[in-house]
């Protein structure tokens, strides 16, 4: 059975894009993916999210991978449908499943 990252979107908005905060099922410790200026393009969503996801593979304990967890978007009250359909549509995207990160 696969472990699970829940994925917090509002924070990659409320800080446009700088930042997304996530938690494994299996640590009480969240976890915060921080991008600097440039890589945190406005303009390019899907490339952010790739970035993100990068840093949150480089994050998970030696020897796991992300295609060793489920992942979940969760998504606040906050959030309009345009947000929701823009970050599902970019992570899908960027969710290759690719065992590097």
């Amino acid at each position: 059975m696969k472990k699970n990252i829940s994925i917090d979107v509002a924070s990659f908005y409320q800080s446009d894009y700088k930042q997304l905060s996530w938690t494994t099922q299996d640590s009480n410790q969240p976890g915060t993916s921080t991008l600097d200026g440039q890589d945190a393009d406005q303009s390019e969503i899907s490339s952010a999210v790739k970035k993100h996801l990068q840093q949150i593979g480089k994050s998970l304990p030696e020897g796991e991978n992300l295609s060793d967890y489920e992942m979940s978007l969760l998504f606040e009250e906050g959030l309009d449908d345009k947000q929701k359909k823009e970050f599902t549509a970019a992570f899908n995207d960027s969710n290759t499943r690719d065992e590097s990160y």
